[in-house]
């Protein structure tokens, strides 16, 4: 839906003139992970070289300051079939629990990316880098991207990597042009990123929303991808997240921040993903706000309906 089009059917032409940043998608991975690796120092700086070598082929590197990057990683988790193999092999993984073991790759994930796009926000001790990574993944929550969501599926062993850059570096005036991709088209999509505090944090979404509609307020929202984090408690409120024996709390946090973020959108056509470890602040998460573009003469795009 969002690819980067050669197509003048499904883009608009590059303007010079006209210098409005738009949507670019790049997709790489990492090699296959050994069990023992998932939720390791091997997996963050895997992922984090997967992000850069991608960046620097198409960028060099040269971002402008004004460009915006958001990372989507689908990364690996453990199986007692998996954590049997590695045993066999003399090795031990970082958990035999599967569940704990989601949690485990999708922060060492998260903060590869970051370290990558250099998002990375809070304290890590001087040193080695190893060594604070260890100390770091899922333990010290201190330490957050909200550029980066990710999430664990079975299907894998690689992290599959998404990087969404909205940048100008195209129309730039000083010599610096995409080198790989001398597209003389431009994507029809724009990208707002932003977080949430908190699980009712309306206004965190909507200043992604409102800036993905454009200055004219016309761009069409065609998704919103959030992660979502479950809380005991909310602006000192207790809530049931972490105690319902009836619901999940991934679930639940996901059903209560996908109303919020629908509600802000206007359409339930978003993306909410549960376990947001170093994704966002504690209890928070990272939102991203894609919209379509619309041009003079265009029927797409359509103010908010209220």
């Amino acid at each position: 839906m969002f690819a980067n089009s050669y197509d003048e059917k499904d883009a608009d032409k590059a303007d010079a003139d006209k210098q409005d940043a738009r949507l670019e998608l790049f997709v790489t991975r990492t090699e296959d992970f050994k069990p023992e690796e998932v939720g390791t120092p091997e997996m963050v700086m895997a992922t984090r070289r997967a992000i850069q070598e991608c960046v620097g082929y198409v960028y060099r590197g040269d971002l402008l300051e004004s460009d915006e990057i958001f990372v989507q990683i689908k990364c690996p988790l453990l199986t007692p079939e998996r954590v049997a193999e590695a045993a066999a092999r003399g090795q031990t993984c970082a958990t035999t629990d599967s569940y704990k073991s989601m949690a485990l790759s999708r922060g060492a994930s998260t903060i590869g990316a970051a370290l990558a796009i250099e998002t990375l926000r809070g304290y890590m001790a001087p040193g080695d880098l190893r060594l604070r990574i260890a100390t770091a993944v899922c333990k010290d929550y201190e330490i957050y991207s909200d550029r980066v969501s990710s999430s664990a599926g079975v299907e894998l062993m690689h992290c599959e990597i998404l990087v969404m850059v909205r940048s100008k570096l195209a129309f730039a005036t000083d010599g610096r042009m995409v080198p790989i991709l001398p597209n003389p088209n431009k994507s029809k999509f724009q990208m707002a990123c932003g977080r949430m505090d908190d699980a009712i944090d309306l206004a965190g979404v909507m200043k992604c929303v409102d800036e993905a509609r454009g200055p004219s307020g016309t761009n069409e929202i065609v998704t919103a991808i959030v992660k979502a984090d479950p809380a005991a408690s909310v602006r000192g409120r207790r809530t049931t997240m972490l105690s319902d024996s009836d619901i999940n709390a991934t679930r639940h946090s996901r059903a209560a921040v996908g109303g919020v973020v629908a509600a802000a959108v206007g359409d339930c056509r978003v993306y909410v993903s549960g376990g947001a470890e170093h994704q966002g602040p504690d209890g928070g998460g990272p939102v991203c706000v894609i919209s379509r573009v619309r041009t003079p003469g265009s029927e797409e795009g359509t103010k908010r309906k209220r």
